[in-house]
């Protein structure tokens, strides 16, 4: 024997039953024991939770006229209307939503066939007035709403209000940390997302956003700026400023920039604009003598870095001035050679002084020095005496070895 009390619990008011009794009825409410109906004549009348009208007679309560029979969920074409939501009794947390005959919707839009064996096996159940508003509210929460004229389910025409690269913040948190999310994709249904520097945390998290929920979240850059270039903030005393990300700025700092959603420290860090709330000016130079310490020694660093490179740029100099000295080297023998090829074609040479290549210049010197280191002069005055016999001396084996018979 059905407990058809509990069949009905949850029904829809005003649903159509049938008694061979007293015609065709409309359910008013349910409890334990009983169900209530109100006839044609608006009259209200109890029957036991088994569907009996008197303790000694039989069930005359029913699904309908054709339908006279409650036993393993055949009554569920009959009451279940398009739009009613249901559940399994083994499966409450998830809910159903009838369209046309068997066919129901999840609250991720899904479409699945429920079979009449599947009803009789897992008690099919009417949701609650809760439920019903949980339903309908993850449904929207997906991107979907419900079509009562077409009774089906269609996705929510919505434009994204944000793109790749956005950081965003859900406005709506209770937690006492911030929520921040760095959107990495836009797909058909929603943002592809990550969460960023949830304190206590080292990694991100991947998570999706239906465009539905986009309306609880708030793009950073969106946000009034409290602070501007060159102001000096520091921690409000009744805010602890904690990080678990070493490029977070926790101290008395300088703004030094501003970008989508973070301020720029002088020390290369970051602090999260959705944080400024945690933040006031100051109106001194916050910096410790620590920090202006470390500083110096930045410079210092700094220092040797550049001399560093200033004494590695003076070895290349020196270096490209070798390569430079050796080319002039290469280019005065070569003017030599083709000078002593030309002087050598005839034994009758006449030159200018001031056309002779450099090299040829210095063999002449050469030549002068070593007539004068083999001349016997004076012993104290050296080659004083005789200086223009070895200047002759030198000038007459220069032509001779070069076949010039007149030097202008």
């Amino acid at each position: 024997m059905e407990n058809i009390s509990e069949i009905l619990r949850n029904c829809p008011e005003g649903t159509r039953l049938y008694s061979p009794t007293f015609g065709y009825v409309t359910l008013d409410h349910t409890s334990l024991n009983y169900v209530c109906v109100n006839n044609a004549e608006g009259q209200t009348l109890t029957f036991m939770f088994d569907g009996r009208y008197t303790e000694d007679g039989e069930c005359s309560l029913f699904p309908s006229k054709e339908c006279q029979d409650w036993s393993r969920g055949k009554w569920v074409q009959h009451l279940v209307k398009p739009g009613t939501v249901v559940y399994f009794e083994s499966t409450p947390e998830y809910l159903n939503v009838k369209s046309t005959d068997w066919e129901f919707y999840t609250t991720e839009g899904k479409k699945r066939i429920i079979s009449l064996c599947d009803i009789g096996l897992c008690h099919l159940k009417f949701a609650s007035k809760e439920q019903r508003e949980q339903f309908f509210n993850e449904l929207e929460h997906n991107g979907y709403h419900w079509n009562f004229e077409k009774n089906i389910v269609e996705k929510t025409p919505v434009t994204p209000r944000f793109s790749v690269g956005n950081v965003i913040e859900l406005s709506t948190t209770e937690h006492t940390y911030r929520k921040l999310y760095e959107i990495c994709e836009l797909t058909e249904d929603g943002y592809k997302a990550k969460e960023l520097c949830v304190l206590d945390y080292n990694t991100d998290v991947d998570i999706f956003i239906p465009f539905a929920s986009q309306v609880h979240y708030l793009l950073i850059s969106d946000r009034p700026l409290g602070f501007k270039v060159g102001d000096y903030i520091r921690p409000k005393k009744d805010w602890q400023v904690r990080s678990s990300n070493k490029y977070e700025s926790t101290g008395p700092t300088k703004i030094t920039g501003i970008e989508k959603s973070k301020y720029k420290t002088e020390e290369g860090k970051f602090i999260w604009i959705s944080d400024q709330d945690m933040w006031e000016l100051s109106p001194y130079n916050p910096r410790s003598d620590e920090s202006l310490r470390d500083e110096i020694s930045r410079f210092e660093k700094q220092i040797d870095s550049v001399n560093t490179e200033i004494g590695n740029l003076e070895e290349k100099r020196r270096e490209y001035r070798r390569k430079i000295s050796d080319i002039q080297k290469e280019l005065r023998r070569r003017d030599a050679d083709r000078w002593k090829e030309k002087m050598s074609q005839s034994k009758h040479n006449i030159v200018k002084y001031s056309e002779m290549p450099e090299d040829i210049k210095s063999d002449w010197y050469q030549i002068k020095e070593t007539v004068k280191d083999g001349c016997h002069g004076d012993p104290y005055d050296g080659c004083r005496g005789c200086e223009k016999n070895c200047e002759l001396k030198a000038r007459e084996l220069f032509m001779k070895k070069y076949n010039i018979i007149k030097i202008n």
